[in-house]
């Protein structure tokens, strides 16, 4: 009868919930009051026959487990006859290969499909594997004959009726089976490095998607059944025996890049720099599996091989520092090659390829950031490195800027490029004044103390006192090349103000607009510096001005000293010397 409702409403696997159609309910219902069956014998007629429905049209079971409430007092109580009893453990053998085989296919079903979540919820949770484990088997049952279950070792010549070791052999059988089905399915005939750390890539991200699925769907239902992180140990404790092989192995082969003063000129191998790339990516990956296992199993971490998993990458860091060094070089010379010397906006005193080196920094940080590299000394080794390799941007930036408005504004007369100088200059120091802030962000105080923790405070301090020698020498070197800017700058202004200087002695007293048109000059190219250098830049330049043209003014007392001109000559120098303290 079960069979034909079955067919007729084309009931779909699992779905069927024990209610028949009225018309089969009746017939039931008279079966029922013509033989007189008590409430035991309705249940123990509905768990064979359900049972053996079951093996060709799989039910629901959540129908078992309600079925089973109605059992398990009597079974326990000893109402059932033995030959009850027997048929009971016979049909539930048909229920158990369809619940195993479920929990070891259970990544090829639908992911968060309400009714396999159902099922698997009533199996593990609720009456069925809970309360059938804590039945008692009669003498010589086999639960689980080899011939059904092919995956489950036993021993010879024993029965195995151990209902929740056979469970767990189930869900470790699947994770080892959808472990191998990954490592199949992601294989690669390529043999090289480069194509075995990108196999290395894909099998980590499945077993991390695997475990966050696990996570999402299924977690919660298996701790409540003491298997905990059923498959977290297995997944983890492989991803290792294979990653760590192989990662020391590159790390061994990478060869040094040495980057010289001409970096952006020299060529180095793409093999070499994609295969450090390649690392770090696998370095990523494998890092977020170790995070979730930490998070998922936070007190027994430590024992996962993955823990440590940052030591078998720790040759390769200085090589990434490396590629990361000169990829920097390489974009802040293609950043100040592309850059027109306008501002980035009105509100700013500085172009394109300043905000460019900055952004080039901010991507090491990204980099150190997403390294997180969690030993205290190396970590000070990195970041010692970093702060190195930045100011070492800082310098470069500095001499490709100068280089760029190098021959600008030959013409003094014309003095056509002061707008661009003043934007370079502008362009150093806004990447001069970053630096100090870099560093902070980059978390150098963090490890300070931290290493004072780890060893004393006093090698903390000598390593802070070296990190601050490094920075102090970059932010001196650059600032150096914003003073040689701005007295090339000044050197450009330096013949017209000399001419002034010579007709003022000489023509001072006569009808010569000589005055008016020195401060013209004067006020026309300080203007122009003002609105386009920042305060303290002009404030410099201002300086180195006034200083040049004292140096003139001295020379040129000197030089006429000695041809013996009249007083009249250095009068007249006197009064342009006033008029320019005046003016300054």
């Amino acid at each position: 009868m079960l069979l034909h409702e079955l067919e007729n409403a084309k009931v779909a696997p699992y779905r069927w919930n024990g209610k028949f159609s009225q018309s089969a309910e009746t017939i039931l219902m008279q079966h029922l009051v013509q033989c007189g069956l008590s409430p035991l014998s309705v249940a123990l007629s509905q768990w064979l026959e359900f049972s053996s429905v079951h093996v060709e049209h799989p039910l629901s079971f959540i129908l078992f487990s309600n079925l089973l409430e109605k059992l398990v007092k009597p079974i326990q109580n000893g109402l059932l006859k033995e030959e009850e009893e027997k048929l009971f453990w016979e049909a539930t053998k048909k229920l158990l290969p369809s619940c195993f085989n479920g929990i070891r296919k259970l990544r090829k079903l639908i992911n968060g499909d309400k009714i396999i979540l159902q099922q698997l919820s009533a199996i593990l949770n609720s009456y069925f594997v809970p309360v059938v484990s804590t039945l008692t088997l009669p003498e010589g049952t086999d639960l689980f004959p080899s011939s059904v279950y092919g995956w489950l070792t036993t021993n010879e010549n024993e029965t195995n009726c151990d209902i929740r070791n056979t469970l767990e052999v189930a869900v470790t059988q699947g994770t080892e089976d959808w472990f191998c089905h990954i490592l199949e399915n992601n294989a690669t005939g390529d043999t090289s490095e480069e194509a075995q750390l990108n196999y290395l890539i894909r099998v980590t991200q499945l077993v991390r998607t695997d475990l966050q699925k696990a996570i999402e769907y299924h977690d919660k239902i298996f701790q409540q059944n003491s298997i905990l992180n059923y498959h977290l140990y297995f997944f983890t404790q492989e991803v290792s025996q294979l990653v760590e092989p192989l990662v020391t192995d590159v790390c061994k082969s990478l060869k040094p890049i040495k980057i010289s003063n001409r970096a952006t000129e020299e060529n180095f191998d793409n093999d070499c720099l994609s295969m450090g790339t390649t690392l770090f990516e696998l370095y990523l990956v494998v890092q977020k599996l170790a995070i979730l296992a930490t998070g998922l199993c936070p007190e027994e971490s430590n024992a996962f091989l993955i823990h440590n998993f940052h030591l078998w990458f720790h040759a390769g860091v200085a090589q990434w520092l490396d590629i990361a060094l000169y990829k920097a070089l390489q974009r802040i010379k293609k950043a100040v090659e592309l850059d027109n010397l306008v501002p980035v906006d009105s509100s700013v005193k500085y172009s394109s390829s300043a905000v460019d080196t900055l952004a080039i920094f901010y991507q090491i940080k990204i980099f150190w950031k997403q390294l997180a590299w969690p030993d205290v000394e190396s970590s000070y080794t990195f970041v010692a490195k970093i702060i190195d390799d930045i100011c070492r941007c800082s310098v470069f930036f500095a001499d490709q800027m100068g280089a760029k408005v190098e021959g600008m504004g030959e013409t003094e007369n014309v003095y056509e490029k002061k707008f661009e100088w003043c934007l370079a200059i502008n362009n150093i120091d806004y990447v001069q004044q970053s630096i100090l802030p870099f560093v902070g962000e980059l978390g150098m105080e963090d490890i300070m103390t931290a290493l004072a923790n780890y060893r004393n405070q006093m090698a903390a301090d000598h390593c802070r006192q070296t990190l601050q020698l490094v920075i102090d020498n970059a932010i001196d070197t650059v600032g150096n090349k914003i003073l040689e800017l701005l007295e090339k700058v000044a050197e450009k202004m330096a013949p017209a103000i000399d001419r002034f200087l010579l007709e003022g002695a000489e023509l001072l007293n006569q009808e010569n607009n000589y005055v008016d048109r020195m401060m013209k000059y004067l006020d026309e190219n300080l203007l122009t510096l003002h609105s386009h250098l920042n305060t303290d830049n002009f404030n410099r330049i201002l300086s180195i001005i006034w200083e040049n043209l004292s140096h003139s003014m001295y020379e040129v007392v000197e030089m006429n000293v000695a041809k013996r001109r009249p007083p009249q000559f250095f009068l007249n120098l006197h009064e342009t010397l006033k008029i320019l303290v005046g003016f300054f």
